[in-house]
């Protein structure tokens, strides 16, 4: 077929072969949400690059747009990501917001795509190899797009002046996304499209609109929608009242004998600390550290233990990512009661009481639905959950876990909690008194089930201690600050090297647009002499001549080069030294409560190194009435 036949015009792909294109890139990733987050981040940041666009927040907004939206003018569904199952709702993505909210944060924010870029993150552009990254995220035995719906995809803009072959078609699309005719084939899976690319009607975004594949109806307000924003760690997780009341909880038995699915170790272990390695994160003894993780969860439930700041939460949720489960997030307080883990009756609507369930119960059948779909077993219409496809598991991860006086809180899981082991489970169902009806008064907690829970060790003033039998129910990790001092050879430690990395990726991805960054390499050596004086505060703090010292995390060091490049950034002609004194007088002193008799010590330290604000807030912090 010739544009002849349509009378010498140029056109478009064809709404029919738009149409094939996508149903056949839908098969791609099917059912494994990861597996399209792999795909669309890749594209997305090849775009980047093809179309010359900066390595910024602006510069992925412009090229998710680029690839994605095919609805302009919906403001609600107008981005599409191809790669999920059609139907899904998850297919069509909202247009209102950043493309980095819809297409491009799906994999970058909690997922493993950013092992895609050069340290980690995409303003230093993709890795020379990337593509077998991708290709090893998707999976060996995962099925790949197929090569003619991509480049449909990707040429829906281009205009023909003849029925392409598919030779020119291929050519098209890779050249689109700046790679060569070989690593497209990389990327694809040979399959024809089984219709000709052009055609009449041309696609439009009005004719996809109202067809089978367009965006679902909608009834959503504004602020609706906004809440559907994913947060940047998931959040907890509680069935409607219609999927509560579809079924009792008997089938969670079902499902409670599955076991964690991968017990590599050493993969597991090698994941958190590329992981870790990706988010600037320095571990004393890290290999050590992750693989007794590892183990521990492998086995049953974990606590990590250690001062503020050491990088307990990030390292509880890279061990979620590493072992693809979801994770379920809560906070413990004084307030804590059976009611608050387990459950028990709320006041309802119409003057009466309901049942409600608690943290651990919420969680527990949380992990059982994502179990059964994991699994494949039978899961009714309504109770099935598309964002939950590709996990293997939901654990529930517990902050400041001995703030509450958990022993009162927990105690009735304590036969629970005692094993993993599945036929212990099966014999130990979690008793739900409070519900209505018998076949929701049990509920089985599923093999894969896991609680990661933290504990400040440090501020002793406001925590409850744990019995020894509560204690015996997980296994303890402490996670410390890096024991390394700065040297004659090395006057700037890896840490807090990796510690200004973190913090000046934080002022790019953040502030970009209004205050210009700059480079690392640039902005390291402008705060050369400021990064060892704060390291040589923060060694002294850590490990003093003389006395006990004091754990400073590498959080509060992060804390403390935030403000420095942040003030860097906006004011160039700004006394470094004292925006550094500033900050350490502001963000580290006040967490020196617990300091006792050392602060002396301490203050004549800030003093040395020319902190005298540090000093002076330290002095007032152990004497109210020395006035700073």
């Amino acid at each position: 077929m010739t544009a002849a036949g349509y009378g010498g015009e140029m056109l478009r792909c064809s709404q029919k072969a738009l149409e094939q294109a996508l149903l056949q890139l839908a098969e791609h990733a099917g059912n494994n949400k990861h597996r399209s987050n792999w795909m669309s981040t890749f594209l997305a940041a090849c775009w980047v690059e093809a179309a010359g666009y900066e390595h910024t927040t602006n510069g992925v907004n412009q090229a998710v747009d680029d690839l994605f939206v095919l609805l302009p003018d919906n403001r609600e569904h107008g981005r599409i990501n191809p790669f999920v199952r059609s139907g899904t709702p998850s297919r069509w993505l909202k247009i209102a917001n950043s493309g980095r909210s819809t297409v491009w944060n799906t994999g970058t924010r909690n997922g493993k795509q950013t092992v895609l870029f050069n340290q980690g993150h995409f303003e230093h552009g993709l890795r020379s190899d990337a593509i077998g990254v991708l290709l090893k995220g998707i999976g060996e035995d995962a099925p790949l797009p197929r090569r003619d719906a991509l480049a449909v995809f990707l040429t829906r803009g281009h205009l023909w002046d003849a029925e392409p072959s598919r030779e020119q078609l291929h050519d098209e699309a890779s050249q689109r996304i700046g790679l060569n005719s070989h690593d497209f084939a990389l990327i694809t899976s040979d399959g024809e499209l089984g219709c000709p690319v052009l055609g009449d009607p041309e696609w439009s975004p009005q004719l996809i609109e109202q067809s089978v594949l367009g965006p679902p109806a909608s009834s959503h307000s504004q602020e609706e929608l906004m809440e559907e924003q994913a947060p940047l760690w998931p959040t907890e997780h509680e069935f409607t009242h219609e999927q509560q009341d579809s079924e009792g909880f008997t089938w969670t038995r079902d499902v409670c004998h599955y076991s964690l699915r991968d017990v590599d170790v050493d993969g597991l272990t090698h994941q958190v600390l590329e992981s870790l390695a990706n988010a600037h994160m320095v571990l004393p003894e890290a290999a050590r550290l992750v693989r007794r993780c590892v183990n521990a969860l492998l086995v049953g439930n974990l606590i990590l233990q250690g001062p503020p700041g050491t990088g307990k939460t990030t390292l509880a949720r890279l061990l979620a990512d590493a072992f693809e489960v979801h994770l379920i997030e809560t906070t413990a307080t004084s307030e804590w009661s059976p009611y608050h883990v387990v459950g028990g009756f709320r006041p309802a609507a119409d003057g009466g009481l309901s049942a409600t369930h608690g943290a651990v119960t919420r969680a527990a059948l949380h992990c059982a639905q994502v179990v059964r779909q994991d699994e494949g077993e039978e899961v009714e219409a309504e109770a099935r959950d598309e964002s939950l496809f590709g996990y293997q598991a939901a654990w529930l991860f517990i902050d400041e876990f001995n703030r509450a006086d958990i022993d009162k809180a927990i105690g009735s899981l304590f036969t629970v909690l005692s094993s993993c082991d599945a036929r212990h489970l099966q014999a130990t169902p979690v008793d739900l008194w409070f519900e209505s009806t018998p076949d929701r008064r049990k509920l089985w907690v599923p093999a894969r089930f896991r609680i990661i829970a933290t504990m400040n060790d440090l501020d002793t003033s406001f925590v409850n201690q744990m019995s020894q039998g509560l204690t015996r129910r997980f296994q303890f990790v402490t996670v410390g600050v890096p024991t390394d001092r700065a040297s004659a050879d090395q006057e700037i430690t890896e840490e807090l090297r990796q510690a200004f990395a973190s913090a000046h990726r934080w002022l790019h991805a953040t502030y970009n647009d209004d205050l210009p960054a700059g480079s690392l390499e640039e902005s390291s050596q402008e705060c050369e002499q400021e990064l060892k004086r704060l390291q040589r505060v923060v060694d002294g703090l850590r490990q003093p001549d003389t006395g006990p010292g004091w754990p400073v995390g590498t959080a509060q060091i992060v804390d403390v080069l935030r403000l420095m490049l942040l003030q860097r950034a906006s004011n160039s002609g700004v006394d470094l030294a004292a925006v550094v004194d500033d900050a350490v007088a502001d963000r580290v002193v006040p967490q020196m409560a617990g300091v006792g008799n050392e602060w002396q010590a301490f203050a004549g330290l800030f003093e040395t190194q020319g902190f005298a604000a540090a000093a002076r807030a330290l002095r007032h912090l152990a004497d109210p009435h020395h006035m700073p």
